[in-house]
C-alpha cells in the first residue's frame, strides 16, 4: 500500500549544502547565476591570462656607465641624473675608461639591474656579449680633434706616421675611432705609452711637447677640447679628405667648424676648419623596461634638441647615425612620440595606467559582448520556463476538441499545472507573462465549461414581508 505524499518519510537528502542552497534561491535568481557565474569564470581567466602580458613595474633605480670624470659622458649623464630626479628615479653614475669599456661593462651586467651607457657610434660591442645590445637615440655630434704643436706640420693624416701621438686610453672611444683612421690610411696603430694618454694628461703632455698631437673625441666643447683650442702653440689640424672618410662609415658625418664660431673675439678657429664627427648614442640592453626607454627619451629631447656648434634645433635626439641596432621601443618612440598618459600625467601614474589598460582591453573586449549576449540570453531561459506549460495546455485543447479525454480529468490536469506555477518565480520584468499564462489556463478551463460556484443567495427582506402578508 502506497504512502500518502503528505505522510511519506522523508529520504536522505544525498545533495551537498551548496546545491541545497542553490535550489532554496528563487528559480529566476538560479537562472541568473547560471548564466552570470561562468561569464564571471570566463572573465577571471581572460583576467588571468592579460596579466602574463604585463611587464612589472618599471625599476626606481638606474645606473648610467659615463666616461672619465669632467669628460662630456660624465657631464651629460649629471644632467640626465637631474632631470630623472623630477620622476622619482634614482641615477647612479659610474666612471669608465670610455666608449668600449661601456660597452663591456653593459654586455656582462646584471640581468636584474636597469643600466644604460653613453657610447661612441662605430665602437663595437663584444663578440660575444651574453645580452644583446641595442641603441635608443643618437643624441648629438661627437667631433674627432686632432691637435698638433704649432712648429709640426703636416698635410694629412697620413703623415702622423713619423709623429708621437696621444690616440686615447685603451676602452675609448678616441682610440678606436683612431685606429680605423689609421688603418685606412694603412698605418700601424701605435701603441707606446704615450700614445695611450687621454684627457687631460693628453693635454699637458702637449703643452709639454712630450707629444706632436693629440687625438681625441668629444661633445664641443668638452673641457680638454676647450683648453687645447684656447691654447697657444697649438693648432686644430683641418682635415682635407672628411667627405671621403664620411662616405666609409654610415656614422661618420663631414662637419665644418667656420672661423671664429668657438670664440669670435680671439678668432677662434682662425680659420675655416674641416672636421669628421661620429654620434653619441644611448645604448642598453634590449631588455630594459619599456616605460623608462620612453621617460629617457622624454629626457634626452629636452637636453639634445636645442642647436649646438654642430647641430641644428631638432635634428637630435634622432634614431639615425647608429652604429647598433634601434630599439623596438624607441623606434616607436621617434615615429610617435610619448602617450598620451606620459604626456599628462607623472611617470610613475602613466605607468601604473598603462600596465592597467594592457589588463583591461581585452577584459572589454571579452566584457562587451558578454553585456549584449548575457540580458537576451537570461530573457530567453526565464521566457522558456513560463512558456513550457503551454504544450501541456495545447495537448489538453486538443483531446478535450476530439473528446479524447473526460472534462474531469482535464480540469484535474488544469489544476495541476496551476498547481505548479505557484512554485515558479520569475522577475517582476516577466511578471506580465505569467499572468498571462494564468489567463490563459482560466479560459481553457473555461471553454471546457467548469461549473462555476454558486454564489450563495441572501434573499431580500421586502419581499419576504411580501409573502407573509
Amino acid at each position: 500500500m502506497k504512502q500518502d505524499p503528505e505522510t511519506q518519510e522523508p529520504q536522505n537528502d544525498q545533495t551537498g549544502p551548496l546545491a541545497r542552497r542553490l535550489a532554496a534561491l528563487p528559480s529566476w535568481l538560479s537562472e541568473g547565476l547560471g548564466i552570470g557565474l561562468p561569464s564571471i569564470l570566463l572573465l577571471v581567466i581572460a583576467f588571468y591570462a592579460a596579466f602574463q602580458f604585463v611587464e612589472p613595474a618599471p625599476p626606481r633605480h638606474l645606473t648610467i656607465l659615463a666616461g672619465s670624470k669632467g669628460g662630456t659622458y660624465s657631464l651629460m649623464a649629471a644632467r640626465y641624473r637631474e632631470a630623472l630626479a623630477k620622476s622619482d628615479i634614482a641615477v647612479t653614475i659610474v666612471e669608465t675608461a670610455g666608449s668600449q669599456d661601456n660597452l663591456e661593462r653593459l654586455a656582462t651586467s646584471d640581468p636584474d639591474d636597469a643600466i644604460i651607457a653613453f657610447v661612441q657610434a662605430g665602437v663595437a660591442p663584444p663578440i660575444d656579449a651574453p645580452k644583446p645590445l641595442e641603441a635608443l637615440a643618437s643624441l648629438y655630434f661627437e667631433p674627432a680633434w686632432l691637435f698638433l704643436r704649432d712648429d709640426v706640420k703636416i698635410q694629412d693624416v697620413r703623415d702622423l706616421e713619423a709623429l708621437t701621438v696621444a690616440i686615447g686610453a685603451a676602452g675609448s672611444g678616441s682610440r678606436a675611432l683612431a685606429a680605423e683612421l689609421y688603418r685606412l690610411n694603412g698605418l700601424p696603430v701605435p701603441d707606446t705609452a704615450l700614445s695611450h694618454l687621454s684627457g687631460n694628461e693628453a693635454v699637458t703632455a702637449l703643452i709639454l711637447g712630450q707629444v706632436d698631437a693629440v687625438f681625441t673625441v668629444g661633445g664641443a666643447p668638452s673641457q680638454d677640447i676647450d683648453d687645447l683650442l684656447h691654447q697657444d702653440g697649438v693648432t686644430l689640424f683641418s682635415l682635407p679628405r672628411a667627405a671621403a672618410y664620411a662616405r666609409k662609415f654610415g656614422y661618420v658625418r663631414a662637419l665644418d667648424l667656420p672661423e671664429g664660431a668657438v670664440d669670435l673675439a680671439r678668432n677662434i678657429p682662425a680659420q675655416n676648419t674641416r672636421l669628421i664627427g661620429t654620434t653619441a648614442q644611448l645604448v642598453a640592453r634590449r631588455d630594459l623596461h619599456p616605460a623608462l626607454v620612453d621617460r629617457l627619451l622624454m629626457v634626452a629631447n629636452t637636453i639634445h634638441d636645442q642647436a649646438g656648434l654642430f647641430e641644428t634645433a631638432g635634428q637630435f635626439p634622432s634614431p639615425y647615425m647608429l652604429s647598433l641596432p634601434l630599439n623596438d621601443e624607441a623606434a616607436r618612440f621617434h615615429r610617435r612620440g610619448p602617450s598620451f598618459l606620459q604626456r599628462i600625467l607623472p611617470f610613475w601614474a602613466a605607468t601604473m595606467l598603462d600596465r592597467w589598460l594592457v589588463m583591461a582591453l581585452p577584459l572589454l573586449t571579452l566584457l562587451i559582448p558578454l553585456l549584449r549576449i548575457v540580458p537576451p540570453l537570461y530573457s530567453w531561459r526565464i521566457k522558456a520556463r513560463i512558456s513550457r506549460p503551454y504544450k501541456a495546455l495545447r495537448a489538453i485543447e486538443k483531446r478535450a476538441a476530439h473528446q479524447d479525454i473526460h472534462r474531469d480529468k482535464a480540469l484535474a490536469e488544469l489544476d495541476a499545472i496551476e498547481k505548479g506555477l505557484g512554485t515558479l518565480s520569475v522577475p517582476p520584468t516577466h511578471a506580465g507573462e505569467l499572468y498571462a499564462l494564468k489567463f490563459h489556463i482560466q479560459m481553457l478551463r473555461d471553454s471546457l465549461g467548469e461549473p462555476k460556484k454558486k454564489k450563495p443567495h441572501t434573499q431580500n427582506p421586502e419581499a419576504t414581508e411580501t409573502a407573509k402578508s
